[in-house]
C-alpha cells in the first residue's frame, strides 16, 4: 500500500495513501490529507490513516456542519426518545450546543474543541451537572455517526466532562408519611399524591393511568404508557423508559382507597369536554385532559411547604422505594416495582438507606458470631 508525504508550502503537508482500484470501475482510490505543522504531525496522520485502512475503520469524511448532522440526529432520534426528553436535547442543542460548535465539520470536530466548550459553559455560569447533561447529549450523537459510519471514532470519549456531586435524595421519612397525608386531606389532588406515595410510580405513568389498566378485583395496576406536555402539547407514548417501565403493580390497602375515592370522584364529576371523555383517565383535569404536570407540581410544592416538607412531586417516587428498603423489602423487588433499569442504579441512588442495610448486616453477622476473645 503505497504513501507519499509531501511539503506543498511552509509548514503545510500532503499526505497521499494508495488503496488499490475500485472492484467496479476500475479506477485508481487515494486518500488525500492536506494539513498544516510539522513533517513528524505528518507522518503521523499517513500512519493513522494506512492502520484504520487495513483495519476495515477507515471512514470518508464527511463536510457536513456538526448542527446540520445534530439536527438530523435529533430528528431520527426522536422515536426513541420519551418526548421530554427530546425536547430537552432540543433546547441543549438549540441554545447552546449549535452557537457554540455547530459550523465546525462534522469530521473535523476534536476532543479538545469539545472540552474547550464545557470549560466555556462552566465559566459562564452553568452548573456542572447541567454541563454534564451537555455532554451526555454531545456523547450519545457523536456515537450515532460513528454507527452510522460518518465517523471513525467518538471524539466526546477522550474529554473530561465535570462530574457533579449526586444530590441528596429528598423523600419523607417513614414517620412523617401519615401526617403528610392527613394534611392535604380535602385537597383535589389529595388522592393522586396517596396513591403516588404508595406506588412510587413517575409523574407521567401516574397521569397517563387509565381505568381500563386497573385492575381492583386482583388489585393492581397495568403501566403502559406515559403522557408529557410539551410546548403545550400533551403527548403519549409508550412507556419506554426502560424495558422494566412496562409492568405492574400490585396495590396495598392505602393505594386502593385512594384509587376507589378517585373513581368516585370523578364519576360525580362531569366531564366538561366531550373530546377528552374517551381517554378515561384516572387522574384527568375537570376536562377530562391529563393534568398539567407543571402546574400539578407547583400545587404540591405549596401543600408540601405548608406541612413544612422541603420536597417536589418526584420525592414521593424516593418515598416509596425509601420506604420498602427500609422496611426491609429485597432491592430486586423493589427495583421490578418501580421500574428501574438495574439493580445498581436502584442502589447508587439509595446510599442513604443501603449505607444503613449494611449496618444492619454487620449486626446481624455479629449476633451470629462468637464473641472475639
Amino acid at each position: 500500500m503505497a504513501t507519499s508525504i509531501k511539503q506543498i508550502g511552509s509548514g503545510k503537508w500532503e499526505v497521499v495513501v494508495e488503496v488499490g482500484k475500485d472492484p467496479l470501475t476500475g479506477k485508481r482510490m487515494r486518500i488525500v490529507r492536506r494539513m498544516k505543522g510539522r513533517q513528524q504531525d505528518a507522518e503521523n496522520l499517513c500512519a493513522e490513516l494506512l492502520n484504520d485502512v487495513r483495519k476495515g475503520t477507515y471512514v470518508k469524511p464527511d463536510k457536513t456542519p456538526f448542527g446540520e448532522y445534530l439536527e438530523h440526529w435529533l430528528s431520527t432520534h426522536k422515536g426513541n426518545i420519551a418526548p421530554s426528553t427530546h425536547e430537552g436535547y432540543r433546547r441543549i442543542i438549540h441554545k447552546h450546543i449549535i452557537p457554540a460548535l455547530g459550523q465546525i465539520p462534522l469530521h473535523n470536530l476534536k476532543s479538545i474543541q469539545i472540552q474547550s466548550y464545557y470549560t466555556e459553559k462552566l465559566r459562564s455560569g452553568l452548573s456542572a451537572r447541567t454541563v454534564e447533561q451537555h455532554h451526555s447529549v454531545i456523547r450519545k450523537a457523536l456515537q450515532h455517526a460513528v454507527k452510522w459510519e460518518l465517523l471513525a471514532k467518538n471524539p466526546a470519549i477522550n474529554t473530561e466532562p465535570p462530574h457533579p456531586d449526586r444530590p441528596s435524595v429528598k423523600y419523607i421519612p417513614s414517620d412523617k408519611i401519615e401526617s403528610f397525608l392527613s394534611s392535604i386531606n380535602g385537597q383535589r389532588d389529595e388522592h393522586l399524591i396517596t396513591f403516588a406515595v404508595y406506588t412510587g410510580m413517575r409523574l407521567g405513568e401516574l397521569l397517563a393511568l387509565t381505568w381500563d389498566n386497573v385492575d381492583f378485583n386482583k388489585g393492581r395496576v397495568r403501566i403502559t404508557q406515559t403522557v408529557g406536555c410539551i410546548r403545550e402539547q400533551f403527548v403519549f407514548r409508550q412507556t419506554a423508559k426502560s424495558k422494566r417501565s412496562r409492568r405492574e403493580v400490585v396495590l396495598d390497602d392505602g393505594a386502593l382507597t385512594a384509587l376507589k375515592k378517585q373513581k368516585a370522584m370523578v364519576n360525580k364529576e362531569k366531564i366538561k369536554n366531550a373530546d377528552y371523555a374517551n381517554l378515561k383517565l384516572v387522574f384527568p383535569d375537570k376536562n377530562g385532559r391529563p393534568l398539567h404536570p407543571s402546574y400539578l407540581s407547583r400545587r404540591f410544592k405549596r401543600l408540601a411547604e405548608k406541612a413544612g416538607l422541603d420536597i417536589t412531586f418526584h420525592s414521593l417516587r424516593h418515598t416509596h422505594a425509601t420506604d420498602l428498603l427500609e422496611m426491609g423489602v429485597n432491592p430486586k423487588v423493589v427495583q421490578d416495582r418501580l421500574g428501574i433499569e438495574t439493580i445498581g442504579v436502584l442502589m447508587d441512588t439509595y446510599t442513604h438507606v443501603t449505607d444503613k442495610m449494611q449496618e444492619d448486616v454487620v449486626n446481624i453477622m455479629n449476633k451470629r458470631s462468637p464473641a472475639k476473645p
